[in-house]
């Protein structure tokens, strides 16, 4: 009789645990098909942003570049009109980038290699403070043609400028040929691409 008991309870007890470990089956299954939920709505979302943010873009290439005009060392304006004719490679930039910085001497390299050819250097530093620009130009002996923003707050806006350093490549009739794309100066492909320029 005792034997019968014990062989009764332990049965239950079986049927008990085969219940609780299917319920957490169960439970597991259903947090695994959450998480994979959330992820494959975290991925389209993540999608769509993307695709929007590339159909956000103002300026393209092909685009006739926006004219600016701003003051050099001297005071005197400069717009980029006056250089129709002339392949344009501007440098944007301001004196607390760090990457900017780094970039100068292969600027400098760059504008050397391509002396004498059919295209203007360009750098537009974003410093708010005049002094601190100038100083910066001098100290570190800049070259080409170099100007200030000044109070321009849409030039970074209308160029959709997001980080630093920036360069823009316009053609001779001030269309827009690269733009957030990496033509830095120290990249081995960018003297090739200069180079490679029709009527150079």
């Amino acid at each position: 009789m005792a034997q019968s008991f014990f062989t009764g309870e332990v049965e239950e007890w079986r049927i008990i645990y085969k219940m609780v470990n299917m319920n957490f089956k169960h439970i597991l299954l259903g947090i695994f098909a959450l998480l994979l939920f959330v992820s494959v709505e975290a991925q389209e979302k993540k999608s769509v942003q993307a695709t929007a943010t590339k159909r956000t873009w103002k300026l393209n290439v092909g685009d006739e570049a926006p004219n600016f005009t701003f003051k050099d060392m001297n005071g005197k304006e400069v717009s980029i009109k006056d250089f129709r004719g002339k392949y344009l490679y501007i440098d944007v930039w301001t004196t607390t980038c760090g990457s900017c910085i780094r970039q100068f001497p292969h600027l400098k390299k760059l504008e050397e290699e391509m002396k004498g050819k059919n295209i203007a250097f360009i750098s537009v530093s974003l410093e708010k403070n005049m002094d601190v620009w100038k100083k910066m130009v001098k100290e570190r002996k800049l070259e080409g043609i170099q100007l200030n923003v000044g109070d321009a707050k849409d030039f970074r806006s209308t160029y959709e400028i997001s980080g630093m350093p920036f360069i823009i490549l316009l053609d001779k009739e001030g269309k827009i040929l690269r733009i957030r794309s990496t033509i830095l100066p120290s990249h081995p492909h960018t003297l090739k691409l200069l180079q490679g320029l029709e009527g150079i």
